[in-house]
């Protein structure tokens, strides 16, 4: 979810989040931290280690954690299925990555139960019934765009913009938005929530969907929800266009004075 929602400071409108303003307010809240990379599974794979993906050297999203619990002589099973184990074991000897801090918890006696996306590898899937995602030998065609497709609300998932009509506006009419992998997840998890999970010490859960992703598509109850909802560019953002705005308008002065020049 975009960051200036939770950011006090933001003039960015906030949706009704009373659960996780709470939360928020019982921890610690980092409103100028940036993800480690423009793609999910080496952002992710960062924060589930605490290091910085070029020293893991998660770099893409299909090469993921390929050991288990920071050893790397035990492959994550995706990553052997996808190139072998022997090319696994090599991965996860170059990344020397540690323990994620899942693999902690559960190693100080936490019970970890994970569901839906996760997106990362390092055998996570041992934790419960997951999407477990990265590993792919390089010849999908979402493999093959990752690197040069469009990214954001402007351009549908293989980079090609949208009309005029689908920009900046999403669907309002679609039943169920989400994958079906989504609404399993949220079914697991609801189940254990009903079932007194909590009411153990001691316990993880971990929830995950796949939305929001192209062509973000929602139903009229939730634009309902967030009809008033505006939106504030950071202010870096608005720095970097007054300053393209500024090099363009000398630019063009530069071109009348050589045409009147010539």
């Amino acid at each position: 979810m975009d960051g200036r929602i939770h950011d006090p400071a933001s003039p960015q409108t906030k949706p009704p989040m009373p659960n996780l303003q709470k939360l928020a307010k019982a921890g610690a809240l980092f409103t100028t931290t940036y993800s480690q990379s423009p793609q999910c599974v080496p952002s992710r794979s960062a924060l589930m280690v605490g290091l910085r993906t070029d020293q893991i050297e998660v770099y893409d999203n299909f090469v993921g954690i390929a050991g288990v619990n920071g050893d790397p002589t035990v492959s994550d099973s995706h990553c052997a299925a996808t190139f072998g184990h022997a090319a696994c074991v090599q991965f996860a000897r170059t990344q020397k990555a540690p323990p994620t801090f899942i693999d902690r918890l559960h190693t100080a006696g936490y019970n970890v139960s994970l569901h839906g996306k996760v997106h990362v590898g390092a055998g996570l899937d041992q934790y419960g019934d997951i999407n477990a995602f990265p590993f792919n030998a390089g010849t999908s065609a979402k493999c093959l765009r990752e690197w040069t497709r469009g990214l954001g609300p402007d351009t549908n998932i293989k980079g090609v913009t949208q009309g005029a009509a689908g920009k900046l506006r999403v669907p309002d009419n679609v039943a169920a938005p989400a994958t079906g992998g989504d609404y399993k997840a949220i079914d697991e998890c609801l189940a254990l929530l009903r079932s007194g999970m909590f009411t153990h010490p001691r316990q993880f859960l971990y929830c995950s969907i796949l939305v929001p992703h192209p062509p973000y598509a929602t139903n009229a109850t939730y634009m309902e929800a967030v009809k008033d909802l505006q939106v504030h560019p950071v202010q870096q953002v608005k720095n970097k266009s007054r300053l393209n705005r500024t090099a363009t308008a000398n630019n063009n002065t530069r071109v009348e004075s050589l045409k009147h020049t010539i």
